[in-house]
């Protein structure tokens, strides 16, 4: 009963913490649609915005992540796991920025063909994840936003495949695990299907 309580009020949090449509500029008067877009949305300003490694392209966003340490009771760590499906090696990177604001941690890994590596906002128990790629210390611990997800440019580096989630555990020692939930990865200027 008490997970059942916990899922439900980490829905709630999840559902009433965001802004919803009153935020919009409908609801401001004198408001027009050329205001609707943020920075932060995923209109064409936004997609500047990464500070991914040179020789890099953005791929995918992921549309959520959580990374929060402040509440022992309430805890959550993302991850990004990546797999090159080319036939020689990719830089991949991902880069982890905060709701209304910028880039916050990007970190980029080397990846041979076939492999996986996960990137972390913050370091969590091998039993949780097996994370290859971390923010520094302390990672991000106060976080939430969306990650942009980039590979090299080299040739068969856009087949990657990609995956997200967020994991939400009690305790300052991420023990245990209370939810896993997955993120939708959306791929760049595409938008999503309505899934």
């Amino acid at each position: 009963m008490k997970e059942v309580t916990y899922l439900l009020l980490i829905a709630a949090a999840l559902t009433f913490g965001m802004p919803g449509p009153s935020s919009s500029a409908q609801g401001r008067p004198g408001a027009n649609a050329a205001d609707e877009f943020t920075p932060d949305e995923d209109g064409p300003s936004s997609l500047a915005t990464p500070q991914l490694p040179a020789g890099t392209l953005a791929r995918y966003r992921v549309t959520y992540f959580s990374s929060q340490t402040g509440v022992a009771a309430l805890r959550s760590a993302s991850m990004v796991s990546i797999t090159n499906h080319n036939t020689a090696n990719c830089t991949v990177a991902v880069d982890w920025k905060i709701g209304l604001g910028g880039v916050v941690c990007g970190t980029s890994f080397v990846l041979t063909p076939g492999a996986t590596a996960d990137f972390c906002t913050r370091t969590v128990p091998n039993g949780v994840t097996a994370c290859n790629s971390t923010c520094a210390a302390p990672g991000l611990t106060n976080h939430e936003g969306s990650a942009i997800v980039g590979s090299s440019t080299i040739a068969g580096c856009d087949r990657i495949a990609v995956s997200a989630r967020t994991v939400y555990t009690q305790t300052t020692t991420d023990s245990p695990v209370s939810a896993i939930t997955d993120a939708k990865v959306v791929r760049i200027s595409a938008g999503n299907t309505g899934d």
